[in-house]
């Protein structure tokens, strides 16, 4: 398949909460989406926000409404931060994720944003948010497509093939 426009199509869309269980809920039974899986407690590696490390932990839940992964995030605290000025209580829409083969190129791409946040998985694959809200309302996070993400993403959007519509809430599958 032939990559259009400067970075590719929307791969995620991402809302900050916080309440992911009734986000998920909701989601779940007006749009047929999920089933989500939970990754609480989670500290990326080598984060940063406006270029200085930051410690930032939060909450993550990750599930399939047809092509494209929805994501919920709730940040455990209101420090500035890459997500602060989403967080009014109930959900906020937050971010397009976009899957890049190169997080620097595909920066450069787009002209060279405004870096917020970067940081990387536990498998050290990259990922940033971009500031877009001038182009298009809301942050860009371009998510290099490392072994470890494409396997979430992969993960995520079986679940969802013939997906029943119980439990729509799970833990991540460990190991």
């Amino acid at each position: 398949m032939t990559q259009r426009g400067i970075v590719g199509g929307i791969d995620q869309i991402c809302y900050v909460t916080d309440d992911i269980e009734a986000a998920v809920s909701l989601w779940a039974k007006r749009w047929g989406a999920g089933p989500f899986f939970l990754m609480p407690g989670i500290a990326f590696p080598e984060w940063t926000w406006r270029g200085e490390p930051q410690d930032l932990l939060l909450d993550l839940a990750v599930g399939q409404l047809g092509a494209t992964q929805i994501e919920f995030i709730r940040p455990h605290s209101n420090i500035p931060s890459v997500y602060a000025h989403a967080m009014t209580g109930g959900a906020a829409l937050h971010h397009y994720g976009v899957l890049v083969d190169d997080v620097a190129a595909a920066t450069e791409r787009l002209g060279n944003p405004t870096e917020l946040a970067t940081a990387r998985s536990a498998m050290g694959t990259p990922f940033s948010y971009v500031d877009a809200r001038d182009d298009f309302g809301l942050i860009l996070e371009l998510i290099e497509k490392g072994e470890d993400v494409m396997g979430i993403f992969g993960l995520v959007r079986e679940a969802a093939r013939g997906w029943d519509g119980t439990e729509p809430l799970r833990p991540f599958p460990s190991g």
